[in-house]
């Protein structure tokens, strides 16, 4: 798959802002989603996809707390 048709990235690791931005801004024209496994799973469970944003990974520096 080309890097810039990236809708989600599924991961188990928190990543900090700076990492998130570095990420998304490599080849990619849009902004994927970035969420835990457990997205993927319920998603299945439910039969219909879920809202990313329960299950996004991200550690907010500038607040420093964890977004879940």
């Amino acid at each position: 798959m080309v890097p810039s048709q990236c809708t989600h990235i599924v991961t188990s690791q928190w990543m900090s802002g700076s990492k998130t931005h570095r990420l998304l801004t490599t080849n990619m024209r849009n902004n994927p989603y970035i969420v835990r496994p457990e997205w993927v799973f319920e998603s299945i469970a439910k039969g219909k996809r879920q809202p990313e944003r329960t299950y996004t990974i991200l550690i907010d520096n500038s607040q420093k707390c964890l977004q879940m």
